[in-house]
Order: structure tokens, then C-alpha cells, then sequence
């Protein structure tokens, strides 16, 4: 017996139709063929959808292949990967590897941070209505040792006879590039970009940060406004490049005189500001067991800014002198003398109005605002 298609033409219309005919012969006693007989079969729609299901899964491998996701089906119940896009690793695995680990193995690649949220999310995944996508981005290890950020996303792909979901679809994509990116955009819309310090936006942030906290404490925030004297003249004699040289050198010296934890920012043109939190307290004793803030540390702090600004910035072997003018405010997070809440702007208009004091009695010196300028606050000294 045999098979074999053929191409007919139907008496009556002429349309070419596939038939598929298989032939049988028959043999007599001795052996010898007597007969046969045979059927034809009309296979030309079968064959068609047969074509249309072969184009169709081409098309699906080719864009799996195209495409920089990685693709795996899960079964829910056992964690077991069912599937894998042809021709891709994740986190420097292959797909005999993956295969083998099932999901638990893409769980503990996981950064330990993140290892709960990807099981909840996989879990998750079982709730979902048809259709529904849900979506983590987390931080994997690859194999070999380097920390990627990546994009997972996961729906519902086969439900069992009760309609629970059996096996969920996950896409998963490298998106490191992109994280750092937006990352860098952050950063450079939050810090200054010729110093790298902290600009005005992050340094009102920080500051309400830090009176939010003086508010649950009572332990009070210092803040340092810093004025260059003598940069414009740097500015005419050397140019521009020389002054952003100097204000390069400017800040890394803010930087190594203060503490490691204090905030030190940009927020003009030779203008910078120290928030040291908390300024100072002393320990409790017998007699005062809540410990009372002694206005010293801000202070002291202020003079090793001067001192370290009293050096000469050398630049393409060209000495440039410049000091710095320093007002001193101080403030907790209670409520301002008018009963609003504390901002960090009006902390900042206080701490600028000592620095102008210094410079009226004549610049390269501290000024602290001797007055309570908020509410709750001690007496300053002179």
C-alpha cells in the first residue's frame, strides 16, 4: 500500500483541488498482484490551514528570535518552564540551564531586595483576568557577576477544566541601558553639573528632609550660606574657565571640611550652602537629662571652611585668591514664629541675611544670626 497527493481538476467549475490517494494491491493465492483498490481524499482546505499554521509559527519563531526579550511559559503549580524563546539567554543563562533551574532558578539570581517582589508578582499572575499584564523591574545577577536591571513582565496563558490559570506567559527584557540612563537624567536635573554637587531642587529637598526630622527630635538644623569674596576678580583676570576651575576646587575643599553626613550644594554663581544636621548637642547630665543644643559645632565648622578657603587655588600655574563671607541660621522643624509650618526657603533667606552681615563687617568671617529667627529656638550668640 501507498500514499500520494495529487493535483486534480474538478469536472464542472475547474478548480484545482489537492486530493490525497492512497492505493492498496491486492495479491491472489500465489502471490501474484490481481487487483487494487484504492480512496481519494479532498485534503485541499487541510492543507491550507495546515500552510497557514506553518507560516503562522514561522512568524512567531522569527519575531521571538527578533525581538530582545527573552519569552518562557511557567507551569503555576510546579515553577517548571514549559517554554523558551529559541536563541536567547537570560542573565547569562541558556535555555538548558534555565530549562534545568525552572523558575526558582530566575528567582535566586534575583537581588536579594527584590527576590519577595518577584515571587509576589509571579504569584500575582494567578489572578489575573485574560488579557491582564502586570510588570516588575528588578535587578538580576548574570552569570558572569555583573548586576542588570530587567523589565518582567507576566500574564495568563493557559487555564485548566476549572478556569484557574495553569500556565502564565513571561516577557522578560534588559533594560540597564535605559535605567541608567534615566538615572543620569536625574541626577542632572538634581545636582549641579560643573561641581557635581547638589543643586537648589536637592538641597530644598534635603533641608525639608532634615526640618521634618528636627520637628520628631527637637534637635536643631544649622544652615551655612557661603558667598566667595573676591571671584569676580578671578573671573576678569583669568576668564571663565579659570573661575570654573576655582569653583571646581572650591567645592572639594567644602566637601573635605565638613562632615561626611552634611549636605553641602551649588546655588549660584559662587554662592554655596552647608546644612549640618544635627549642628551640635551635648549629652544629657542629671541636672538636664533631654541634653541642650550648645551653638558650637556649626561654628567650628564655618572656620574650617575659611581656613581651607584661605589657600591659594592654583591654576595653570597662576595663584587665585578668594574667602568666603558665612552666615549661620538655625532652625527646628516646629512651627515659625507666624504659626505656618517651617520651610527651607525661609530657613535659607535667613542664613543669606547673616552671610550679607558678614560682608558688611568685612568679609572672610562668620556671621550668626543672634536673633531667634523661628519659634522654640535658644538665643544665638554674637
Amino acid at each position: 500500500a501507498g500514499s500520494f497527493a495529487l493535483r486534480i481538476q474538478r469536472p464542472g467549475d475547474g478548480a484545482e483541488r489537492l486530493s490525497r490517494c492512497t492505493v492498496e494491491l491486492l495479491l491472489a493465492a500465489d502471490g501474484r498482484p490481481c487487483h487494487g483498490r484504492g480512496t481519494h481524499l479532498d485534503i485541499t482546505e487541510l492543507h491550507a490551514a495546515q500552510q497557514a499554521a506553518q507560516q503562522a509559527n514561522a512568524f512567531f519563531d522569527a519575531i521571538l528570535t527578533a525581538t530582545p526579550d527573552f519569552t518562557f511559559v511557567v507551569d503555576v503549580a510546579t515553577g517548571t518552564v514549559i517554554y523558551l524563546s529559541p536563541g536567547k539567554d537570560v542573565l547569562g543563562l541558556d535555555t538548558d540551564e534555565l530549562t534545568a533551574s525552572g523558575f526558582a532558578g530566575i528567582v535566586d539570581r534575583a537581588h536579594l531586595d527584590d527576590r519577595a517582589k518577584l515571587v509576589d508578582h509571579a504569584a500575582a499572575a494567578a489572578g489575573l483576568a485574560d488579557g491582564q499584564v502586570l510588570q516588575l523591574q528588578y535587578r538580576g545577577h548574570r552569570a558572569d557577576g555583573r548586576w542588570r536591571w530587567l523589565s518582567h513582565r507576566i500574564t495568563p496563558f493557559r487555564r485548566d477544566a476549572s478556569g484557574a490559570v495553569a500556565e502564565v506567559l513571561a516577557v522578560v527584557r534588559d533594560v540597564t541601558d535605559l535605567v541608567d540612563a534615566e538615572q543620569r537624567l536625574v541626577h542632572a536635573a538634581r545636582h549641579d553639573h560643573l561641581t557635581g554637587l547638589p543643586n537648589r531642587t536637592l538641597l530644598v529637598e534635603r533641608l525639608e528632609a532634615a526640618l521634618t526630622r528636627s520637628a520628631a527630635d527637637g534637635r536643631p538644623v544649622a544652615v551655612l550660606f557661603c558667598d566667595l569674596d573676591g571671584f569676580k576678580t578671578v573671573n576678569d583676570s583669568g576668564g571663565h574657565a579659570t573661575g570654573d576651575a576655582v569653583l571646581g576646587e572650591v567645592a572639594r575643599r567644602l566637601v573635605a571640611a565638613v562632615r561626611t553626613d552634611d549636605v553641602v550644594a551649588r546655588v549660584g554663581g559662587d554662592e554655596f550652602v552647608v546644612v549640618v544636621e544635627p549642628w551640635h548637642r551635648r549629652p544629657g547630665t542629671a541636672a538636664d537629662p533631654v541634653g541642650a543644643p550648645e551653638p558650637t559645632l556649626a561654628v567650628q565648622l564655618a572656620g574650617r571652611i575659611i581656613d581651607a578657603l584661605r589657600r591659594p587655588v592654583t591654576v595653570d600655574g597662576v595663584d587665585h585668591l578668594v574667602t568666603a563671607s558665612i552666615g549661620i541660621a538655625y532652625a527646628t522643624g516646629a512651627a515659625s514664629r507666624d504659626g505656618g509650618p517651617v520651610s527651607a526657603d525661609q530657613v535659607l533667606r535667613h542664613a543669606d541675611q547673616a552671610m550679607y552681615r558678614a560682608k558688611g563687617d568685612g568679609k572672610d568671617q562668620v556671621a550668626v544670626l543672634e536673633e531667634p529667627v523661628l519659634a522654640g529656638l535658644p538665643g544665638r550668640p554674637g
